[in-house]
């Protein structure tokens, strides 16, 4: 049986199950938001664990394809009691997915599902990947001095999550480009941010990783106003093309190298072509959407992603028509 951890409205996901059904390939899909409980769990013997009223056992699962989310052991209890539940359900999810990193065939964990952006640029960078100069502060005068020492320079997000939720409404925290005007209007100190050179782009590249294999797509963002920052400032009437791409073998395999020390075998690199032609490295997503490649570049990943699957629940080579 294959198991897919996901969350309920990841339309990948479902596209991949399309596949699954039509070759009536035994699977179950446990969604983020579904409520779990732990059946039984005899350590090195038995894991059963009921989903929603659906019993799955984990010793007959083959194949995990972790997407995204979590075992969601969430019951309702006193707000005194949230803290150690929380607590305790971050204990029962390492356990089951490191069993299941350990015992069964993965394509990615939940153990290795959030990476550090800063530590991820050190890896590129030690891998002979270009990144771009890099400063984190939250002093006033570090940041007015790097300002003057950059041509242009953006600011962005540590982290992965780029949603900012308020009651009624979801923002986007998007990559800006700074100035000193801007840093002056800040106090002398203030919470620790990341500054970068800001690139000089002919194109903007997302790699999506898997088996062993890139799959890359050129972003022509740079002829629209709104995008040439942050190409996710989408424009729908004037949508920037995505075009097939190969990256350079040596570019490649040096992405590789980045991926293997992460612990991932799946998942999107970022990177920037610059007016020089230098490849720029910008970030590793683990679990970000794939269907932006696929559908613009005809890839068909997930009628790939599928057949892999099969693959290995089977036991044998299998090729989906």
């Amino acid at each position: 049986m294959i198991l897919i951890v996901s969350e309920k409205n990841d339309q990948s996901t479902y596209e991949v199950m399309q596949w699954l059904k039509k070759n009536h390939v035994p699977h179950f899909r446990v969604n983020g938001e579904d409520l779990v409980n732990v059946k039984h769990l005899d350590l090195n013997k038995e894991i059963v664990l009921d989903v929603q009223g659906n019993e799955i056992d984990l010793k007959k699962v083959k194949v995990l394809w972790y997407r995204r989310g979590s075992f969601n052991f969430r019951k309702p209890v006193a707000e005194d009691y949230k803290e150690i539940v929380d607590a305790e359900s971050k204990v029962l999810n390492n356990y089951l997915f490191k069993y299941l990193d350990t015992q069964k065939y993965c394509i990615n964990n939940f153990l290795y599902a959030f990476v550090n952006k800063l530590y991820v640029l050190e890896l590129a960078q030690d891998a002979g990947l270009d990144i771009p100069r890099t400063l984190i502060t939250g002093d006033k005068q570090y940041a007015l001095n790097f300002l003057k020492n950059e041509t242009e320079v953006i600011t962005k997000i540590m982290g992965s999550q780029f949603l900012i939720r308020n009651p009624g409404t979801v923002k986007m925290a998007y990559t800006e480009q700074v100035n000193d005007r801007d840093i002056n209007e800040f106090d002398d100190s203030f919470f620790p941010s990341l500054l970068q050179t800001k690139i000089s782009k002919r194109y903007e590249i997302r790699a999506f990783y898997f088996n062993d294999r890139f799959y890359s797509m050129a972003i022509l963002s740079q002829g629209n106003k709104r995008t040439e920052t942050d190409y996710r400032k989408y424009d729908s009437e004037l949508p920037n093309r995505g075009i097939p791409y190969q990256l350079p073998d040596e570019v490649e395999n040096r992405l590789k190298t980045v991926f293997a020390k992460l612990n991932l075998n799946s998942g999107s690199a970022d990177l920037i072509l610059d007016q020089n032609h230098n490849y720029i490295f910008l970030e590793i997503n683990p679990i970000g959407q794939f269907g932006m490649v696929s559908k613009p570049c005809n890839y068909h990943l997930e009628k790939i992603l599928a057949n892999h699957l099969i693959t290995h629940e089977a036991g044998y080579d299998v090729t989906l028509n």
